[in-house]
């Protein structure tokens, strides 16, 4: 009886990422169905994921979802200058490289079924307003338990709820 107790709390993580190349690291969030929190943490680059994904039981991880920039191949900033579009560019070609390197690491981790790539269009639109996106987490039934609420984190957690909609329950 124990170890159903244990094998139903451990279960049903979704973890959303919104990979990043800069110095301030990128942004994961965890959601946890059975005590219904989201909480967050800033990540240092590629090899932090891989320990941090790794730090999680297998079983535990219904789902990794995981913005994809590569599956939009678009540089959406239209600048004049040429010098600034294409560091802009380079950045871009940077988180690119980061996205695809963190989907191929996730499915060697979890799993192909268990790893999703979606696109910052399917993402959708950013949530700026702070108490906007707690009634947005809150409309998932979801509290949060972090303390920072910057915009990197609420992309990670706007990602992880992707998971929870019908289309991948």
């Amino acid at each position: 009886m124990l170890k159903k107790a244990v094998k139903k709390h451990i279960m049903g993580k979704i973890i959303g990422i919104d990979p990043a190349f800069r110095k301030n690291g990128m942004a994961v969030a965890v959601i946890d169905k059975d005590s219904k929190t989201v909480y967050s943490e800033i990540l240092n680059g590629v090899i932090d994921f891989y320990k941090f994904i790794n730090s999680f039981n297998s079983d535990e991880i219904d789902l990794i979802i995981i913005e994809n920039a590569h599956l939009q191949n678009v540089t959406f900033e239209k600048k004049d200058n040429s010098k600034i579009l294409a560091r802009i560019s380079r950045n871009v070609g940077m988180v690119q490289a980061v996205s695809a390197q963190m989907v191929q690491i996730a499915k060697d981790l979890v799993g192909d079924k268990r790893v999703i790539s979606v696109s910052p269009k399917e993402k959708g639109v950013k949530i700026y307003d702070k108490k906007l996106f707690y009634a947005y987490i809150k409309a998932f039934g979801l509290r949060y338990v972090g303390d920072r609420n910057t915009q990197d984190i609420r992309d990670a957690i706007k990602i992880a709820t992707i998971g929870l909609t019908s289309r991948f329950k």
